[in-house]
């Protein structure tokens, strides 16, 4: 499973404390992305971050993956599996926890 953070965070501050150490224990192997300058930046760079990952997650383990990210990484998760064929060729599931799918006000 790749674990995407949501903005402004590291992989180690959202993941470490939690989905990092359940999912391991229930049997799933997990990977993390650090995305640039903790996706402050550009949505599309740290976008390409992400489906590299899932690509590299998808070869090194061989298997079908799981894509869960938190807040702006959940909308990544699903823009990476829409415009990346490729992602959702080897994407077993696209999870966003409090992914805002329906925008913001606050960027007016």
């Amino acid at each position: 499973m790749l674990l995407i953070p949501g903005t402004g965070g590291t992989p180690a501050e959202v993941w470490s404390w939690n989905y990092a150490r359940a999912l391991p224990s229930a049997g799933y192997g997990v990977c993390t992305v650090a995305l640039p300058d903790r996706a402050l930046g550009s949505f599309a760079t740290s976008a390409e971050y992400a489906a590299y990952a899932a690509l590299y997650a998808h070869r090194v383990s061989g298997r079908p993956i799981a894509v869960l990210g938190h807040s702006q990484g959940g909308v990544m998760a699903f823009r990476i599996a829409k415009f990346w064929p490729q992602v959702a060729d080897v994407a077993s599931d696209v999870i966003g926890l409090a992914a805002p799918l329906g925008g913001t006000a606050l960027a007016g």
